[in-house]
């Protein structure tokens, strides 16, 4: 399992394109907090978004 925070700061498009790549050939499960929308639309199968007062919505 891998646990990535903010994983696409900082990062070229080369890069973020790599850092897609790799995770969705990953073969085990990963855990991501990003504000990042567009990378998360590309690699998450669930997400749950966290707000304010500790509302979780799942999506």
């Amino acid at each position: 399992m891998l646990l990535l925070d903010e994983p696409t700061n900082d990062l070229d498009v080369e890069a973020l394109h790599a850092l897609k790549s790799a995770l969705l050939e990953f073969p085990s499960c990963a855990m991501v907090v990003s504000y990042d929308r567009w990378f998360l639309d590309r690699i998450a199968t669930r997400i749950i978004n966290y707000q304010d007062e500790g509302n979780l919505k799942f999506f």
